[in-house]
């Protein structure tokens, strides 16, 4: 009866039905009468088919999952071999194989093409400091994995403030450095204008011949964050920051501009054709939870006829 009761609790028909008496002051801690439960109704077939039911979901959705982490498993190699082509394109350019190349002089970076530059931040980008002294300004989060956007699109995953004056001025094309998080990959350029936490630090470029987003997807590259952390400070790994001056002391590399815009050019390619492939495979994820969901009602109540099933065939 126990694994049966399982597949019937887990069914997502029954916790729709559950949720319409659920009752919290919080989102974190809500909960069901013990009565309510108490009085349902659930189908009880005899004990043999009980089993049948649970030994055949137990077969079929393991089935499900393994296919659904496999899809999982791809995302993750997609992404990983996406940020390997954005980072190899930011750092050698797009046709290393032809290019004459030279020591860069930084570690991880290695060789880069011989008619690059490598200069500090600091002659590259000027830190801004610029405070709002408007209500009405528009709040700006900066999220590791998805880059800086307005706290209003995603006002579930933070506080809302309570006011954005004195907060930092941000324009389009500004970099955003989460100074605490930059280790991590906190970095990003805005699309946006508006105002963002005190806390964060805001660069604008100073030199004609920059493409913010060439640096935008050069801060954000795996071996960049290397460089926020060893030019860190703090007293343990999850207080870590990279402060102004020593994120400006950085050496990086300084395309040639038209270079920096044929790169991005293809970066952001070949980011967008990852992407529609990620979500088709999400997609793909998301119908097979819904199948594993209607395999599990259509079992326990009786719509599939499980009489005939054999533990492996």
């Amino acid at each position: 009866m126990g694994k049966y009761l399982y597949y019937i609790l887990s069914n997502s028909k029954l916790a729709d039905y559950y949720n319409s008496f659920v009752k919290s002051a919080t989102n974190s801690h809500q909960r069901v009468e013990p009565a309510i439960i108490s009085k349902t109704k659930i189908p009880v077939p005899p004990l043999d088919e009980q089993r049948l039911i649970a030994d055949f979901l137990d077969y079929k959705t393991s089935q499900i999952d393994v296919i659904i982490k496999g899809k999982e498993r791809l995302i993750e190699l997609l992404q990983e071999q996406r940020q390997a082509i954005i980072t190899e394109a930011v750092t050698k350019g797009l046709s290393p194989e032809t290019t004459k190349m030279k020591d860069s002089g930084i570690e991880w970076l290695g060789e880069v093409p011989e008619h690059w530059e490598i200069k500090k931040i600091k002659y590259l980008f000027k830190q801004i400091d610029e405070r709002n002294n408007s209500e009405d300004a528009e709040l700006l989060s900066l999220y590791t994995d998805i880059g800086v956007k307005p706290r209003k699109e995603l006002e579930q995953k933070g506080n809302k403030a309570q006011t954005v004056i004195d907060y930092k001025i941000v324009k389009k094309n500004d970099i955003v450095v989460n100074k605490l998080l930059a280790w991590m990959g906190a970095i990003s350029i805005s699309d946006y204008e508006g105002v963002c936490s005190p806390d964060y630090d805001v660069y604008r470029k100073i030199d004609e011949e920059i493409e913010p987003r060439f640096y935008h997807y050069y801060f954000r590259s795996h071996y960049f964050k290397g460089d926020c952390y060893r030019f860190g400070k703090g007293i343990m790994m999850m207080r870590w920051r990279i402060y102004p001056e020593q994120f400006k002391s950085i050496f990086v590399v300084k395309p040639p501009y038209d270079e920096q815009v044929q790169i991005v050019n293809y970066v952001e390619r070949i980011y967008t054709e990852y992407e529609n492939l990620i979500e088709a495979i999400n997609n793909q994820i998301k119908k097979l939870h819904e199948f594993r969901e209607s395999l599990i009602y259509e079992a326990v109540t009786g719509k599939i006829d499980v009489r005939g099933f054999r533990k492996g065939e």
